[in-house]
């Protein structure tokens, strides 16, 4: 009995370490994808400058913060000032941001369970949510993709080239 008490705790502090890990990844994959992949150019190019976007993993979660400015995607581990981010992705808990950043379930299923709210323009979420399915499309394999995605979009350019950007910085 003793052994279960002390699991949970474990269990949940080695979730919040994945999805911090995995946040990265997503977050240095936005910023490569912005750089190589047209159609997040595009979209990242109708923000405004200074444009800001926030995920987090729970509501206690410090998160990651994304800016557009000077025609460039910029992620920050700071934590940002709420009042003056435009967007506001945070999940419900660590199971839930567990199950979407690791590929059990998709963005959209998520959002129908209400796994997560959304604070701001909704309007301005939809562009992001686009980012981040084509992010999506190169990090995870295509067995993964098929499962969280509605539809898998085409490849612009190697998954070979987002990862080397991604974990190399090139």
């Amino acid at each position: 009995m003793l052994m279960v008490k002390w699991l949970i705790p474990i269990s949940k502090c080695l979730k919040r370490g994945i999805v911090r890990i995995i946040m990265l990844v997503l977050a240095r994959g936005m910023v490569a994808g912005s750089r190589l992949d047209s159609r997040i150019k595009v979209e990242t190019e109708r923000w405004s400058n200074g444009f800001s976007f926030m995920l987090k993993a729970d509501p206690y979660d410090r998160g990651v913060c994304m800016t557009w400015s000077d025609g460039k995607l910029r992620y920050s581990f700071k934590a940002a000032n709420e009042k003056t981010t435009d967007i506001i992705i945070c999940f419900k808990n660590v199971e839930a941001s567990f199950l979407v950043f690791t590929g059990q379930l998709g963005i959209a299923k998520a959002f129908t369970e209400h796994r997560f709210t959304v604070k701001g323009d909704i309007f301005q979420g939809i562009p992001i949510v686009r980012c981040m399915n084509i992010v999506e499309s190169y990090l995870f394999p295509r067995f993964i993709s098929k499962r969280i995605l509605k539809r898998i979009p085409d490849k612009e350019t190697s998954s070979l080239r987002i990862y080397s950007s991604v974990f190399l910085g090139i």
